[in-house]
């Protein structure tokens, strides 16, 4: 007979409620006993274990104020006396540059820095090469490891240790050196890193993060084309002496590299490699050198292969290249005595463009500077020589025609603007290399819009801007056919508003326009020109490059979309503003209207402009006038991008 036993209700919810109680307090002082046992401190002698984690690559280098220095503000506004240093020469129709330019070297690991910070993290297949000895010197350990990989070394507590490691950043096998007297004879395909150090462990486990350092001098040699178009298919080249690169004994346990007994490494040729640059390749070649103190030194280019258009190659030797192909680069007047330095010499390629056509259509209103008047800010611009033009050294060519503002090329919302347009674009012989369009709305009817999307299907280029998108009633079509999928237009209230180039990431490592040949407008504005903005709404493809999707210094946009874009595989550049590039009758200190700026020499400036941001906007607390902008900048690369894009896939004409 079993006796059944009854227990309340309340008693068993107050002996679940204990014991899960017990457990949770159990559980708590076990995971305290591990931590503490883990962290806390052990007699001397115990075993214990050093934890080695690679922490990245670092540089301790500052710079001098130089010339040549990296990382400074933007070159093209620079006063003539800061720029880096920099020669130009004419052979034919090619310009070359010769720039020289210093940085602290993150070779290999460019792409992984972050901005704002001077450490990198190697990649994980990287190979180091670990040593442990006692401070008596006797040997612990000596072990090759891999990065990503967190190293342990069995150890004594309260025993001091000296430890060092060294890379050559690559995933080879690093042989073992001879532990007694460890050295090294430097590389000269590859950097030297180091880290050193010394740890009484006292706990059972001390992590230990290694921050390696750069030993020797990267000379890096490129040799690129200045447009974002023209890949350079091959190049040969070599040193001008074979002393330039020189090698010398490493000592691991010192950390020094003397640098009164150096050998010549008796390197000659450059070994070129591809590398790329905004998708198109360009030739590069690394060295390094033993050598801390060269400030100026040279290289002979014998020949290289240039893809000239899409469709025909450009080769380039002997006395067409500058000085027969001897070229020198020079970092300063004074050597640096110091390893970690890049120093970098670019041979960098432009081609003079042939006479190339700008056809303007608009409306009169404010003036001709929709349609690019000689008397306008754009007009001047594009019509200065040392600007475009057959010695500039921003977009060399042969000439530029734009169609002055007659009746031809004037819009309204009659239909006999409809009638001009379509006379200008119905036939492709006669196609422009460039079409600008500034439309209000209603300025072109969808048969206009047909004649627009066959133009950028041949190859043609257009330049679009966009007045009262939401009274437009034919222009989201059109963009719908030149995006691939329907999409809408509407006019956002945004008023005297300023907008960022890089909203997006795609915007930001846009270097063929963004970093073009009139300036880098990364850490700039555009203002627009006083009401409204028009926005194209509902893009949900992959074809877009989007630039500014909300203004900086107004709210939230009450409909969201692009303002600011281009396509990716077609000539078509979308701004939601008509007079992104109007400067025509106002004065350079308005800081609402007409936000087209240039100096006296009719060339792009940045120019305080826009209304004080909005308690609710990314720009909150900026007053009136304290954004910077940047539209004829901006507009100048995007005219480069476009004329050289004509030029390099053609337009079919037939």
């Amino acid at each position: 007979m079993r006796d059944l036993l009854i227990i309340p209700k309340k008693t068993v919810k107050r002996i679940v409620y204990y014991k899960a109680l017990l457990l949770v307090v159990s559980a708590f002082l076990i995971a305290g006993c591990s931590k503490t046992k883990k962290e806390e401190e052990v007699a001397t002698g115990e075993a214990v274990e050093l934890i080695f984690k690679v922490e990245g690559v670092d540089s301790d280098i500052s710079l001098p104020n130089l010339k040549s220095s990296a990382g400074r503000s933007n070159y093209v506004l620079l006063p003539e006396e800061e720029k880096p240093n920099e020669e130009t020469f004419i052979k034919d129709d090619v310009f070359f540059a010769v720039k020289s330019d210093m940085s602290a070297d993150q070779s290999g690991f460019e792409e992984l820095l972050k901005p704002g910070t001077r450490s990198v993290s190697m990649e994980n297949n990287t190979k180091y090469r670990l040593l442990v000895y006692t401070n008596a010197n006797a040997l612990v350990a000596s072990i090759e490891v891999t990065t990503g990989q967190v190293q342990h070394i069995s150890v004594t507590s309260g025993t001091t240790y000296k430890w060092y490691a060294y890379s050559y950043n690559t995933s080879a096998s690093i042989p073992a050196p001879n532990t007694v007297n460890p050295v090294l004879t430097t590389p000269t395909s590859t950097p030297l890193l180091y880290a050193s150090g010394t740890i009484t462990p006292t706990a059972l486990g001390t992590v230990l993060p290694i921050l390696f350092k750069h030993q020797l001098t990267h000379y890096k040699v490129e040799v690129k084309e200045s447009t974002g178009f023209r890949a350079i298919l091959a190049t040969t080249g070599e040193f001008s002496n074979s002393n330039i690169i020189k090698t010398g004994t490493f000592n691991i346990l010192t950390g020094e590299l003397p640098q009164g007994a150096l050998t010549s490494a008796n390197i000659t040729t450059l070994n070129f490699v591809n590398e790329t640059e905004g998708g198109v390749n360009k030739r590069v070649a690394h060295h390094y050198s033993a050598d801390h103190g060269l400030a100026t030194w040279g290289v002979k280019i014998n020949s290289l292969n240039v893809q000239y258009t899409s469709t025909t190659t450009r080769p380039i030797s002997g006395s067409s290249l500058p000085n027969d192909g001897y070229v020198s680069f020079s970092f300063g007047t004074t050597p640096y005595f110091k390893p970690g330095y890049l120093l970098k010499g670019t041979l960098e390629i432009t081609f003079s463009l042939p006479r190339m056509h700008i056809l303007p259509f608009s409306n009169a209103a404010n003036g001709d500077g929709y349609r690019l008047g000689p008397n306008s800010g754009a007009g001047k611009f594009l019509g200065t020589a040392t600007n475009f033009g057959p010695t500039s050294k921003y977009v060399p060519i042969k000439e530029i025609y734009i169609d002055p503002p007659t009746n031809d090329n004037l819009a309204s919302t009659l239909s006999s603007s409809w009638t001009r347009f379509k006379n200008r674009m119905s036939d492709p012989a006669t196609y422009p290399d460039v079409l600008v369009l500034a439309n209000n709305y209603n300025y072109w009817d969808a048969e206009c819009w047909v004649l627009i999307n066959n133009y950028i299907n041949r190859g043609g280029n257009v330049f679009y801007t966009q007045d009262a998108g939401g009274a437009e009633s034919y222009a989201a079509t059109g963009i719908s056919n030149i995006l691939g999928q329907s999409v809408g237009m509407v006019l956002n209230t945004e008023n005297y508003t300023v907008y960022k180039f890089t909203d997006t990431y795609e915007a930001l490592i846009d270097s063929t326009i963004l970093m073009g040949p009139f300036g880098d407008v990364r850490n700039y504005h555009w203002g627009q020109d006083r009401l409204g903005a028009s926005y194209v709404t509902g893009y949900t493809g992959n074809n877009v490059i989007a630039y500014s999707t909300h203004s900086q210094n107004d709210g939230p946009p009450s409909q969201a979309g692009m303002v600011l874009f281009r396509h990716k595989t077609k000539g078509f550049f979308f701004a939601g503003d008509g007079g992104f590039f109007l400067y025509d009758n106002i004065s350079a200190s308005n800081t609402t209207r007409e936000p087209f700026r240039i100096n006296s020499s009719n060339f792009p400036i940045t120019a305080g402009y826009g209304t004080a941001a909005t308690s609710n906007s990314p720009g909150k607390g900026t007053p009136a006038g304290g954004f910077t902008i940047a539209n004829s900048m901006m507009f100048g690369n995007v005219m480069a991008w476009m004329l050289n894009r004509a030029h390099y896939y053609g337009i079919n004409r037939n």
